[in-house]
């Protein structure tokens, strides 16, 4: 994948206030060590937990969507996928459905079957593919039912091979899926005010409302910042002592 920071809409012309983080292109192997690399040397840890995460990707390892996704989880982070700035699909539905906050238009977001990057399997034999390949699958399953995906769909996306596709429709996506998972939902709402009924009314239909829609997200961000802050530490400390070490060993080796 490349990373970088944007301010683009990604639903439309214009730009946005906070810059956003752009994940584009293929997954492939290694590509959440240099997440977090690139999310350090950019600086956008500093506002990562209140950060909005844009998919661009149609797919590509599992094990490494996996590991993104459960950085978005852990995160608390929103994700926006939109026509000004390319479709999700594949194993990028994992890194989607991982949000707290997620948010789409029609057609742009399509599920089928993951696998194991062509990297990963190349030096395999057929016996370590099909071990590989069932061990990947079956986390993905379980983490997608972790996540409280419907049945119907994890049914629909693992029945679907990798050269198929199928594009939920927006109905499927806000009355299955929904733009959060269950427990933030109940939490917004007992926390922030969260009506959801006049949001939906506002978001599918354009009907008028006088609840101001955007203070139950905002309410959220603030109430989950210092869990995120937190997380976010404890998977930097290990990496931090592993630079510190290699740079130990670097000096201890060039003084010699």
């Amino acid at each position: 994948m490349e990373f970088s920071l944007t301010r683009q809409n990604p639903f439309g012309p214009g730009e946005v206030s906070v810059p956003g983080l752009l994940m584009s292109g293929e997954i492939r192997p290694g590509d959440y060590e240099r997440l977090l690399d690139f999310v350090d040397r950019s600086g956008y840890h500093n506002n990562m937990p209140e950060g909005n995460v844009i998919l661009a990707s149609p797919g590509g390892d599992i094990e490494e969507a996996l590991k993104i996704g459960r950085l978005v989880r852990k995160l608390y982070m929103t994700v926006s996928v939109g026509r000004e700035t390319g479709y999700c699909a594949s194993a990028c539905f994992i890194i989607f459905a991982s949000s707290v906050d997620r948010d789409t238009s029609p057609g742009l977001v399509g599920i089928h079957r993951p696998y194991l990057s062509h990297e990963s399997l190349r030096s395999m034999s057929p016996s370590q593919a099909e071990a590989a390949e069932t061990s990947a699958l079956r986390d993905a399953e379980q983490y997608l039912r972790d996540l409280r995906v419907p049945r119907n769909l994890i049914d629909l996306m693992f029945e679907k091979a990798s050269t198929e596709i199928h594009w939920p429709s927006e109905e499927e996506f806000m009355h299955q899926l929904g733009r959060r998972p269950a427990w933030y939902e109940e939490f917004l709402i007992a926390r922030c005010g969260l009506d959801k009924v006049a949001e939906e009314r506002y978001l599918l239909n354009g009907e008028p409302t006088t609840t101001n829609i955007m203070a139950p997200v905002r309410c959220g961000i603030e109430l989950t910042f210092d869990d995120a802050e937190a997380a976010y530490a404890k998977i930097e400390a290990p990496r931090m002592i592993r630079d510190l070490e290699a740079l130990k060993q670097g000096r201890s080796g060039s003084s010699r």
